[in-house]
Order: C-alpha cells, then structure tokens, then sequence
C-alpha cells in the first residue's frame, strides 16, 4: 500500500472509531440518548408550521410528546412538501436547510419525495464510509490479527441526480454522501467490469451463445418470479468483439437476502472458461476459515451475502 493511501486509509479508521465510540456510548442508555434527540429536535423545530400546530415549544418528556403529537404517515406531511416544492415556502415541517430530495421506488403507490436537511446529510455521512471501514479494521484485528488487507473496492449506488421544480436536487442519499468522496474514489475503488459499463442489455443470445443479461434463483436459469425473492442471482455475457478484448466475459452475481444459508448451483460455461470468485462480502457472517465456501458447481452463501464470479479462460 502506498504511504499516501495508508495514511488516509489510517485516519478513516481513526475517525470511525470516533463514531462507533459515539454508538456504544449511546447503546448503554438509548432511552436517555433518544430522549435527549427528541428534545433538541422539538426545541429547533418549535417555530415551524407543523412545530405550532402541535405546541413543540411546550413539550418537555416523551409522554408529552405522544399525548400531544398524533402518529402520522406520509399523507400527514404531503401537502407540506408540496407547498415546499411549489412555492418554494421553508419552516414548514423543518428549520434545517432542505438540501435535496430523496425519492421512493413506489413500490407500494407514488413515488414519494422526502426532503433531505443538512443536518440529516451530516449524520448519514458521520455513519457511512469511515463506520465501516473500523469496522472492517476491528473483525480483522480480533479475528485474523492483522490488519484489513488492502483492495480496491467497487461501488454499485446510485449517484445520478434530477432537479426538482424549485431547483433542489433530487436523488438517493447514498448516492449524495458518496460524491463528497469523489476524489478519494481513484484511491479506492477499481473501475466497473466492462460487462456492467453497457448502458443497455439485450436479452436475446449474442457471440457468446448467452443472452447479454439473464436472471436465475439457486439453480440457474430458474428463477420464481412470484416468490419472495430472496435468492437471486444475475449472469452478464458479452463476446469479445464487442469490447475488443482477448476473450469473452462473463460476470456471476448472486445475493442471498434470506436468514439462513443457501447453496447457488453456477451456471455452466462455454469450454475452456473457468469461474473465478471475484468478490465475496460474507466474511462478517461467518467464523473465519469458512468464507471460502465454494467449488466449480456451486457456491454457498450465508445469510444475507453476497459474491461475485467472473468466468475467464484457464484454471480456477
């Protein structure tokens, strides 16, 4: 590893320890340390739309807040949101500074937008990228006794943004917080698989004699659709002609989302091309010794893992 990486790869650590310090100081008397949010949340929201509605600046214990402030869902705070976005109106449902909006999938109605403070931003950042590479730093300290081995990583989020009406932002979270890493991204993460930069997939067969993009359950080219989908996995094909390189590719994806362990069978290559595992993010599941729990066949994933497979030439 090189010193200039080291040292930063030294002071995220350091700074998550900070944040993990934080959560297990919290976790002996979360009672206490939820309560203690509550206030400072009502006192800052007090002079707010909703804050007046309900008499924030008058509630001072959780009971007061639960005989004053009624439960509510979504459709509570739509029509706020709507002014938010329309007329441009603050102080509504929050004093903090709405920076972007996040928005739901919609799978169970319409797309649903949240308004994303600074605040909330700050926090979200504070228990992301740093929390867990200490945590990583710790399982391989108590576990293995030594340090986490350097690798690069690749990072699947989302990070594309829209605009909204009034002009804020709107896009995941996740994808937000990791665009303020952007330049540290070189350092630590490795470009995409060629097969994944494809901004379109044919489903139909191509040079490889697969389809560019197919779907399968723990056996391959089985897949419920009606199930709970909680084993699936993905099979990407592209010739060589397509990327000018020496050989087919061929990416294996397979997440286990279910509590117990569960045995992928692997979908059986052209002749001459081997699976290769790429990437396994089990290791936390697991007793050491066990990760590596895989053959040509198959491969078996522990509850809620998941790993790759590339299918080059050659041997395993």
């Amino acid at each position: 590893m090189k010193p200039a990486i080291a040292l930063i790869d030294s002071v995220l650590v350091l700074k998550g320890n900070r944040v993990l310090a934080d959560m297990e100081r919290c976790s002996r008397e979360p009672d206490k340390a939820n309560e203690a949010l509550l206030m400072k949340i009502l006192r800052e929201n007090a002079n707010t739309e909703y804050g007046k509605k309900y008499g924030f600046a008058d509630i001072h214990s959780v009971e007061e807040y639960r005989k004053r402030v009624p439960y509510s869902d979504y459709d509570v705070y739509a029509p706020y949101i709507q002014r938010m976005v329309k007329n441009k109106e603050t102080n509504l449902i929050t004093a903090y500074n709405v920076i972007q909006y996040a928005e739901t999938s919609g799978s169970v109605g319409v797309q649903k937008k949240i308004p994303v403070t600074d605040r909330s931003m700050a926090v979200y950042e504070k228990y992301s990228f740093a929390r867990t590479k200490a945590i990583a730093s710790r399982y391989y300290h108590e576990h293995y006794h030594r340090p986490v081995p350097f690798e690069k990583g690749l990072n699947t989020l989302e990070t594309e943004t829209t605009v909204m009406d009034d002009g804020t932002p709107r896009g995941s979270v996740t994808g937000s917080v990791s665009r303020r890493f952007r330049k540290l991204f070189p350092l630590f993460l490795t470009s995409p698989h060629p097969v994944l930069r494809s901004h379109t997939h044919d489903t139909g067969h191509n040079g490889t004699g697969y389809p560019e993009l197919s779907f399968h359950g723990t056996q391959p080219w089985n897949i419920d659709l009606n199930g709970p989908g909680l084993c699936f996995a993905s099979l990407w094909a592209e010739d060589h002609v397509r990327f000018g390189t020496e050989e087919d590719a061929f990416l294996y994806v397979a997440a286990n989302a279910h509590w117990e362990e569960h045995r992928f069978t692997l979908p059986l290559l052209p002749p001459g091309y081997r699976w290769h595992l790429a990437f396994e993010a089990w290791g936390f599941s697991c007793e050491p010794g066990e990760e590596k729990r895989w053959e040509e066949s198959g491969i078996t994933l522990a509850p809620r893992s998941t790993a790759v497979l590339v299918g080059r030439m050659g041997k395993p």
